[in-house]
């Protein structure tokens, strides 16, 4: 009985180890700008984080027609511009009634308000089912990103 629960045990930490240096791994790039001064700077660094362009397949060259749409229904990017992310055009949208026109291929971004000036961002792509999401807090007019995960939903 105690090899089990140690077994158990053993388990538990490799796995909260894992999601540990997971998360720790995903800011790297986010945090490029730790802290960022505008919510457009956090927009631009989060599109073009090496971990979201390979959940998201930014660099494939099969949708480099397709459109990345961004949809934001609390409008906490509408007065953003966004570049192109590896040739491909970028929008964004605030109407939500636009999600169940979208091509399969784009990528769906929200953001929500946590609790008093945190937010968080979450990002969706139909097709390649990847997610994930990051927590920002505003302090002092800057941006600092607390937490975050990416991975495929399956």
């Amino acid at each position: 009985m105690k090899k089990v629960l140690n077994i158990h045990k053993k388990a538990f930490v490799l796995i909260v180890l894992c999601m540990l240096s997971y998360s720790a791994f995903c800011q790297q790039d986010i945090t490029k700008c730790h802290p960022c001064f505008s919510r457009c700077e956090i927009l631009n660094n989060l599109l073009k984080d090496s971990t979201v362009q390979r959940f998201f397949n930014f660099k494939s060259f099969q949708y480099k027609d397709t459109p990345i749409i961004i949809i934001d229904t609390s409008r906490f990017f509408d007065k953003c511009s966004v570049e192109n992310i590896n040739g491909r055009m970028t929008k964004i949208v605030t109407d939500s009634s636009i999600t169940n026109q979208i091509n399969s291929s784009n990528i769906l971004i929200y953001s929500h308000l946590l609790g008093r000036k945190k937010y968080v961002i979450e990002i969706y792509s139909t097709k390649t089912h990847g997610y994930g999401w990051v927590w920002i807090k505003e302090r002092n007019k800057k941006f600092f990103s607390i937490k975050c995960a990416f991975g495929i939903l399956d």
